[in-house]
Order: structure tokens, then C-alpha cells, then sequence
């Protein structure tokens, strides 16, 4: 682990260690964690997907030890709500290293109003935290959103799909600053919604969970132009779902261009199309195929040139 400048108190630490679930006989199970900048993160291996992570910035924590067992848990206090992370080291070193290094993180952040900051969705610690002030300095085009939706007709087509999610959209930057989403509803077709107006408007508040993932892409001059001309045509054409779309598994290099009078689309339809005219998603795929799911973490969907999708971020 590391230390700071003027003290022998450390501010990062990694390794190995055993966590336990809240339950009845529970088994320790092996998890690697790291505590760094603010946080602590717990992943299934080294390198492996992360399991959860706890923002000391924005979550009261203390820390219960007990150092006969060299075991010791996270407590983190919401407004309606308590939970317990339990974990154990392996030896007296190891178990002082976490305990600093934690205690030494909670020391920065202990005047920070816990009120304020609180996340407002359940199971926030299961992903990294950003607010919708966080996201309208920093989103960029290509950069999108993936709904979890409260209706009954959202939480079927989750069953059907297997995915977390039921709705997708993406992010358009402008040049002076101004920022909208692109997506496909059943209320407004393909639309263009302005980013503050949806938060002010607490449209949000329909989804459970909204979850943001960065684009990372080389945006020329050339695939923004052509991205732009796209949405001129597109913007206004109606929402469509067909269960046949979703089994037509090719499609020609000119179908994003050569655009039917008729044509409509399908949330995740619209986005794979514009992934396409970016040259992410293969051309000889149809666009129908894809699902809001297939933008997920879990489905790791392969982009092509150079492209990629970030963390999944919950927008608090």
C-alpha cells in the first residue's frame, strides 16, 4: 500500500480477502478490494467485474473491527436503511493495512452532509455513482443511457430479453455546450429530449435505475457530420417493434443510409443503427437484432475500430 506525504498512515490498499453477505450461515467467500480515492471496491478476482463499490464521499460509513479474528465490517447508514459489509483478513498485518487505509479515507470525508449527498436508489453500491451535474459536464456524443423501467410491460420484456434493462438512448453534444438524448419511444417516436429538461421534468423517476456508460471513440469531423445527418432523418419517425426484427440476423451495408418514408424504430434498433454509421457494430448485422441489452456490461458486446463502452455508472 502507499502512504501520505506526512504521515504513516496509508490512503491505498489491495489484495485479497474474505467477504460475507448479510444471512443465516452465510460462507466466507474470497474477493479482491481495493480502497483508493474515496472508495472501496470489491471485485470477484483481480481483474474480474466489480461486485460493489462504497463512495466515502457520499455514504456515512464507520467501521466495526475485531482484531482476534482479524475480521472487520463497513457500516454504512442511510436515511431508511442500514447495511453491513463483512470481511476478514487473513493476518494481523493484513488486517491493520485495511483498517487504516479505510479509517484514513473516512477521516477525509467526515464532514460532508450525508443528507445531501445520499443516493436516492437501492442497491447503489453495486455500481459507481455520478449525478446529472457530473454528466452534463462530462458526457459526450455516442455516450449513453440504459433504463430499467417500473411498468408491468418493462419488466416483461426483461423477462423475455434476460437483461437488466428495457430501454436505451444516447447522448448528442453540441458545440456550445447544449446537451440531449436520442431515443425511441412509444409516446414520441424518435425524439430529441434536452438533458436538463428530463431531469427537471422528474421523468427519471419512472425508471428504477438509470445507468450511464462513456463512448470512448476518436470523433472526427467525418463520423459527426454523417451522424448528423442521420438524426435530420430520422428525428420525428415513429416507434416500432417487431418480433421478427429482432430474428433477422443480416442486413446490407446500405440499409442505415437508404432510409423508406415508412420506416420506424425500436429503442435499441435506433442506437445499433447509429453505431453502425459510426462503424462500432458491424454492417452486415441488422440493427433489429440488437436489444437494450446488448449495450449492458454483461453483454460485452465487442465494438469495432478502436471503440469502447465504459463502467456502468448509476446517475443518482
Amino acid at each position: 500500500h502507499t502512504t501520505s506525504p506526512n504521515s504513516e498512515i496509508p490512503l491505498f490498499h489491495e489484495g485479497y480477502v474474505e467477504k460475507r453477505s448479510n444471512g443465516i450461515s452465510v460462507p466466507w467467500k474470497r474477493k479482491y478490494c481495493r480502497v483508493e480515492n474515496s472508495k472501496f471496491m470489491y471485485f470477484k478476482d483481480k481483474g474480474g467485474r466489480m461486485g460493489g463499490i462504497l463512495d466515502f464521499t457520499r455514504v456515512k460509513a464507520v467501521v466495526k473491527k475485531d482484531a482476534t479474528s482479524f475480521t472487520f465490517s463497513i457500516i454504512f447508514r442511510g436515511l431508511t436503511m442500514t447495511n453491513e459489509f463483512s470481511f476478514r483478513a487473513k493476518e494481523r498485518r493484513d488486517f491493520t493495512a485495511w483498517t487504516e487505509a479505510i479509517n484514513s479515507q473516512l477521516e477525509r470525508n467526515k464532514g460532508n452532509n450525508w443528507k445531501t449527498l445520499l443516493p436516492a436508489v437501492n442497491f447503489f453500491w453495486k455500481f459507481p455513482l455520478i449525478t446529472a451535474k457530473e454528466i452534463k459536464e462530462k458526457a459526450e456524443t455516442g455516450d449513453i443511457m440504459l433504463f430499467t423501467g417500473d411498468k408491468i410491460a418493462c419488466k416483461f420484456q426483461r423477462m423475455l430479453t434476460g437483461s437488466r434493462f428495457d430501454h436505451v438512448a444516447m447522448f448528442l453534444k453540441f458545440a456550445d455546450g447544449k446537451l440531449v438524448f436520442v431515443d425511441a419511444t412509444s409516446n414520441d417516436g424518435v425524439a430529441l429530449c434536452r438533458w436538463e429538461g428530463f431531469m427537471k421534468s422528474d421523468c427519471h423517476q419512472y425508471y428504477s435505475k438509470i445507468v450511464y456508460r462513456h463512448l470512448s471513440l476518436v470523433r472526427t469531423f467525418k463520423n459527426m457530420s454523417l451522424l448528423e445527418g442521420f438524426l435530420k432523418k430520422v428525428v420525428g419517425k415513429k416507434y416500432s417493434l417487431s418480433p421478427w426484427r429482432l430474428f433477422k440476423t443480416r442486413s446490407s451495408r446500405d440499409s442505415v443510409f437508404n432510409l423508406s418514408d415508412n420506416k420506424g424504430y425500436f429503442c435499441s434498433e435506433l442506437i445499433a443503427a447509429i453505431y453502425k454509421l459510426l462503424g462500432l457494430f458491424p454492417h452486415d448485422i441488422s440493427s433489429g437484432h440488437y436489444l437494450p441489452g446488448s449495450f449492458s456490461l454483461e453483454n460485452n458486446t465487442k465494438l469495432l475500430n478502436g471503440g469502447r463502452l465504459g463502467e456502468e455508472m448509476l446517475i443518482d
